[in-house]
């Protein structure tokens, strides 16, 4: 018996020193208290080996995770979308997101799911799906009128990129993040907080070897941080009015939206016209359509579409400009050396070829009038819907 005893005893020490892996024997030798140096060297990295293991197996879950955080906006994208063209919008065109509602369940649910999201994207430094979850969590507390925390997601994403080792990556994402930041500050009436991020926005441009403007294409006056300032997708920047007096001059000529930079003529698709721009322009072309048919010409704007997929996302109607320039014409100021100014008037008069004949149908009668050169500006305050 005491020698079967034994023996069970030897074979169960033998199982129990039996390695599971290769660091299993440097494990028992430091139980036993009889280590070297060398053995806490080999202990100490297969300690680091298990625990980046496990760190590994700890990001698949939290990857798999954040796929179906991505794959939940897209369905509420969809169904807020959904929402926001039948009944839940409200008479200025705004989603109705107050909770209690579908619409407003709707946005809770989609804010918590992107919230998640851009934390597990944080965590495991996918830059480019943070700035995508990021930018959606904040249409969606601009759609509450919830500026102080849109204007903090985009801090935070900012920060996060302005972190990241690789210059092209940093450089694309913070381009796409900082105007959109922007034109927060702007909604806020933080003009000054507007101007800070436009020289981040001027600074990451130059070091990729863009030249920086500091003056405005369209006044020719300098941009401060007294005035609001805006940037687009290009990475050109304006003075706010400016550019809202641009565009939407050239939507009444043209009959239809298009985000066009004054400078390089490249569409920032992430611009839309407010509802209220987009209901002057339908009246305008009703307008023109009436003056046509009783001169027996077709003169107008006529058969042209306005971009109507403006989402949920902006629907809360705060992108009013604070400046004070929306009476503005226009013109360029004529200062000597404003070369840009000059090649912006030029393509203001003739960017909407193709459609000019009809532009000018109505051009002619409001100008008769006197009346649709301020109500260009006024109703063309633009928005941000990315």
């Amino acid at each position: 018996m005491d020698a079967c005893g034994a023996a069970c005893k030897q074979t169960r020490a033998k199982e129990f020193l039996l390695p599971a892996h290769p660091y299993s024997a440097p494990l028992t030798q430091a139980k036993s208290g009889n280590c070297s140096h060398m053995d806490m060297k080999q202990l100490a990295e297969a300690v680091a080996l298990m625990e980046d293991g496990l760190r590994r197996a700890s990001d698949g879950c939290t990857r798999s995770e954040l796929i179906n955080r991505c794959f939940l906006s897209s369905l509420y994208e969809a169904q807020l979308a959904s929402h926001s063209a039948v009944s839940t919008a409200d008479a200025a065109g705004r989603l109705n997101s107050e909770p209690g509602t579908v619409g407003g369940d709707t946005v809770i649910q989609a804010m918590r799911n992107l919230e998640r999201a851009t934390g597990l994207a944080a965590h495991l430094c996918e830059y480019e799906v943070l700035t995508y979850c990021a930018i959606g969590l904040a249409e969606l507390q601009i759609s509450r009128r919830d500026l102080a925390a849109a204007s903090a997601t985009f801090d935070s994403c900012v920060a996060s990129c302005v972190a990241i080792v690789d210059a092209p990556l940093r450089a694309s994402l913070l381009q796409r993040l900082l105007p959109k930041s922007m034109e927060v500050c702007n909604m806020q009436g933080r003009t000054a907080d507007s101007f800070a991020r436009l020289q981040l926005l001027n600074s990451v441009l130059a070091l990729n070897g863009r030249s920086v403007a500091e003056e405005c294409p369209i006044c020719g006056e300098a941009l401060t941080q007294e005035r609001a300032c805006l940037a687009l997708g290009c990475g050109h920047s304006f003075h706010r009015d400016c550019c809202d007096c641009w565009l939407g001059r050239k939507m009444f000529m043209c009959g239809t939206f298009r985000a066009e930079c004054p400078v390089c003529t490249q569409v920032d698709w992430s611009l839309q016209p407010t509802p209220a721009a987009a209901r002057a322009l339908e009246e305008f072309k009703v307008a023109c359509g009436d003056v046509g048919s009783a001169s027996g010409s077709n003169g107008g704007p006529a058969g042209r579409d306005i971009p109507t997929e403006s989402g949920a996302a902006f629907s809360g109607g705060n992108s009013r400009s604070t400046s004070s320039g929306s009476g503005s014409t226009l013109q360029t100021s004529g200062r000597a050396g404003s070369a840009d100014s000059s090649r912006v008037e030029s393509e203001s008069s003739s960017s909407c070829s193709g459609s000019s004949s009809s532009g000018s149908g109505c051009s002619d009668e409001s100008d008769g009038e006197g009346e649709h050169d301020g109500e260009d500006c006024a109703e063309s305050e633009m928005r941000w819907k990315h």
